[in-house]
């Protein structure tokens, strides 16, 4: 996968894992930081479907796989793939929770204030075409967090059909759905202990090992499929809370006492997020 986009330098500590700035959103955070997160989030949003392809192709060769060492070289892969999805994933929620505070957090300031943030021009109310702009970015994250669901329950199903397939070859006996999914490696090495004819210990003891690192594949990368959906479920609740903000925002009187440029009709950066998660571009 490609190389994640570095974060923007701030003030403050950072986070060494993912490189991020762990200074409060209200502190130093300007609209050029703003904007530069907009780009990441925006980047890093656009190459999740090249991301889940890449994923459901190797899970693909994983399926097709005959011997241990060909799913074990193939699970290497995954893993470092899921890896990079994971670390993806917490770093666009983080840009995203930063995006939305470093815009709607001044917007409240400045309601109750008149202050907002050095080079920012806050209106009291946003424009009509913003609230669309976020249900865009709402559907994208939906279509992604499905994405992966999809991707999830094509290993567990193919996983357990492969693993099927295998011990009835050797046993003659074909197990639930139920019992692939929680029996383990020792149980079925006894099961092998009772081969159909034909079927030596010697192809047995490789279509256990075959086995083994699937089960391993499995249980690995289910887990790390778990941590990348929750990272865009979170995203995806962000979203709907800051659209019920949104929404609310919108019914300000805009003849109220504050002090705000009444020429400014748009949140431009607000809007940027959402419409560069859409597919849309500022003229």
């Amino acid at each position: 996968m490609s190389d994640l986009p570095p974060a923007p330098a701030m003030g403050g500590e950072r986070d060494i894992e993912l490189g991020l700035p762990t200074t409060n959103t209200t502190s130093g955070y300007t609209l050029q930081h703003i904007l530069e997160d907009i780009r990441q989030f925006s980047t890093l949003l656009g190459s999740t479907p090249k991301m889940l392809h890449k994923l459901k192709e190797a899970n693909k060769e994983l399926k097709s796989a005959a011997e241990s060492a060909a799913v074990k070289e193939i699970k290497g892969r995954m893993e470092k793939d899921m890896d990079e999805a994971v670390k993806m994933a917490r770093i666009m929620k983080e840009k995203l929770s930063r995006i939305f505070q470093g815009v709607l957090v001044p917007v409240l300031n400045n309601m109750s204030t008149g202050h907002a943030y050095p080079g920012l021009t806050v209106p009291v109310t946003l424009d009509p075409s913003t609230l669309s702009m976020i249900t865009a970015l709402k559907i994208k994250l939906k279509e992604r967090k499905k994405d992966l669901k999809n991707l999830g329950k094509a290993m567990q199903e193919e996983y357990i059909e492969v693993v099927q397939s295998r011990i009835f070859t050797v046993t003659g006996v074909k197990l639930s759905d139920k019992v692939i999914r929680v029996i383990d490696t020792n149980s079925i090495t006894q099961m092998f202990e009772h081969r159909v004819h034909g079927i030596g210990p010697e192809q047995a003891g490789a279509i256990g090992e075959e086995i083994k690192e699937r089960r391993g594949a499995a249980m690995d990368l289910g887990k790390k499929a778990v941590e990348v959906r929750k990272n865009f479920r979170e995203m995806l609740a962000l979203v709907k809370a800051q659209e019920k903000i949104v929404k609310a925002l919108s019914q300000v009187d805009p003849w109220l006492p504050f002090h705000f440029d009444r020429q400014s009709h748009l949140l431009g950066p607000y809007m940027y997020v959402c419409g560069c998660a859409s597919g849309w571009e500022l003229s």
